[in-house]
């Protein structure tokens, strides 16, 4: 970067006073400028480093602080190489051992004619909030694990006993008969209502990913095999379209999650006749997509941003559908937790179109 420019970040009243932790770069690739910020952060006074020095200088790591970062993946070297850099993870160790968690945005810098002339990085301490998610999770675990555990098995015991009790009605009284009818659907209630938790609790399971190399296609195609007996019973047709191979990166149990949270979305409000559409494929090169269409009541597309929430539904006219109105909120935390999407639409003439979007790579 230019030396006016340099010595404007230097000066800068903003930078001095606020402690924002800024770092930038010149073009070739050295640390030129270190806001007051960034040195107490890091315990270091501010000195040029060159770029295969900045790891071990400055003590990162990847964003679990398993291992040292490499060269190629520190944000302010990624900027300036020309990417643009937004909310990637790392970590650094102090000098007594603390790990802190960074949460880093970087730019490439110009010169005014264009040519490449170094970067800047603005770096936020995030250790606190990183604290505060994994006692959240904690706390979550052991709510699970109540519920799981002390509250499950009473109410499975219960509607055990009452339905022996059913099954010997024939010479039960009519008031008792009464009484054991509502035992029957209070224990249901209450076996749904555990069930609800639990998924609720534990949808934040589904952003915890391990990513592997596997076929989309074929995946597809698995998940529709297992679903058809759904399709047939309600008497919809499942139709699947998919290339002859769709290579891409993603966590398989969790994509075969989305997609069968999907499918079974459209299995409940396609009508008797109708068709539901399955489709993987890629216009985009970088995006892999799986799209189920049906010609069900659809969503309004005022209501498509609150349909994704747990526990919520669109206000279609159908009433004898059940379900706890977690599936699109599952799928949705699965594609974002890709740094994809799910995005609803309308299927022409009418009907939803749910789609999947996942990066390749």
């Amino acid at each position: 970067m230019a030396d006016s420019e340099l010595e404007r970040l230097k000066s800068s009243t903003l930078l001095a006073q606020t402690g924002l932790l800024v770092a930038a770069s010149d073009a070739a690739g050295r640390i030129a400028f270190l806001s007051p910020g960034m040195q107490e952060l890091f315990e270091l006074p501010f000195e040029p480093v060159p770029e295969d020095e900045i790891t071990a200088r400055f003590r990162l790591f990847t964003h679990d602080g398993s291992a040292p970062l490499p060269t190629d993946d520190v944000p302010l070297v990624r900027a300036g190489r020309g990417e643009i850099v937004r909310d990637a993870l790392i970590a650094s160790r102090t000098s007594s051992g603390r790990l802190l968690y960074l949460r880093c945005n970087a730019s490439p810098l110009t010169a005014p004619d264009g040519t490449p002339n170094g970067a800047i990085v603005l770096v936020q301490d995030v250790t606190g909030e990183r604290s505060a998610l994994e006692r959240q999770s904690e706390l979550r675990g052991q709510l699970l694990e109540t519920i799981n555990h002390h509250l499950r098995t009473p109410v499975t015991n219960l509607l055990g006993y009452a339905e022996i009790l059913d099954d010997q009605r024939a010479g039960v009284p009519p008031e008792a008969e009464r009484a054991l009818d509502a035992v029957l659907r209070a224990a249901g209630t209450l076996g749904t209502l555990l069930e609800t938790i639990s998924a609720l609790l534990d949808l934040d399971r589904h952003t915890q990913l391990t990513r592997t190399c596997d076929d989309l296609a074929r995946l597809v195609q698995q998940v529709a095999s297992a679903y058809h007996p759904l399709f047939d019973e309600n008497r919809v047709e499942l139709r699947v379209e998919t290339p002859a191979a769709l290579p891409v990166v993603l966590d398989v149990a969790e994509v075969r999650r989305a997609v069968s949270e999907l499918l079974k979305n459209a299995a409940c409000y396609a009508p008797a006749g109708s068709v539901v559409l399955l489709r993987a494929h890629r216009e985009d090169p970088a995006v892999a997509e799986v799209c189920v269409s049906d010609n069900g009541p659809g969503i309004a597309e005022d209501e498509r941003d609150r349909v994704i929430e747990p526990f919520e539904r669109g206000s279609h006219p159908r009433q004898d559908v059940t379900g706890r109105g977690l599936g699109l909120a599952i799928a949705h935390t699965i594609a974002l937790a890709h740094g994809g999407a799910l995005q609803l639409s309308t299927n022409r003439p009418h009907g939803l179109c749910a789609t999947l979007r996942f990066p390749v790579h």
